[in-house]
């Protein structure tokens, strides 16, 4: 679906832990069969199946329902809101810190360790970090000026360049190839 509609689609999760409740208590469905169908979403047979359990983490936006169908809807209408550009809108805590996480990841060059992370406390970030090139003595390198060139150039040991632009391709990937 995201190779057809690329950009403009929009994939909003809903998670619950009362599913299973929901199907036996309210469509009545038996016991077995509600498991049987939780079991089937998760990972479907059929390759048009739906596959939620390797889905559900591609999802642009999160949605948890407990019981309360108002907070859903409210939930719902933010969404729109941010989507179609209510200038009103700030992000939450949650949002905040997500975002932060997703920006810190982005400090490897290298895709394969593009991994961050967000330690938060009470509405407060505490420390924040990267799976990138450690520099000696502490601390990550960083791209700096370069009043020679006039140019962001990357520190001369600060990357490396496993996967990058300096040798076309990811050694790790070429290392795969050959051990399989």
């Amino acid at each position: 679906m995201r190779s057809i509609l690329q950009a403009s689609l929009r994939l909003v999760c809903l998670r619950t832990s009362r599913r299973q409740e929901h199907l036996t208590d309210e469509r009545r469905i038996e016991a077995t069969q509600a498991l049987d169908l939780i079991k089937r979403d998760a990972d479907e047979n059929d390759d048009w199946g739906q596959h939620t359990g390797d889905t559900f983490h591609l999802c642009d936006f999160f949605i948890h329902f407990d019981g309360d169908s108002d907070k859903v809807k409210h939930d719902l209408w933010r969404i729109l809101d941010l989507l179609f550009g209510s200038p009103f809108i700030t992000p939450t805590f949650d949002e905040f810190a997500m975002n932060m996480a997703f920006s810190s990841a982005l400090r490897s060059a290298d895709l394969s360790r593009q991994v961050g992370a967000i330690i938060a406390r009470d509405g407060d970030v505490v420390s924040s970090g990267a799976n990138d090139v450690p520099k000696y003595g502490g601390g990550l390198y960083f791209p700096e000026f370069n009043e020679a060139a006039k140019a962001v150039k990357d520190h001369p040991r600060g990357r490396d360049y496993r996967c990058g632009e300096v040798i076309l391709m990811c050694l790790n990937e070429a290392r795969l190839s050959l051990t399989y």
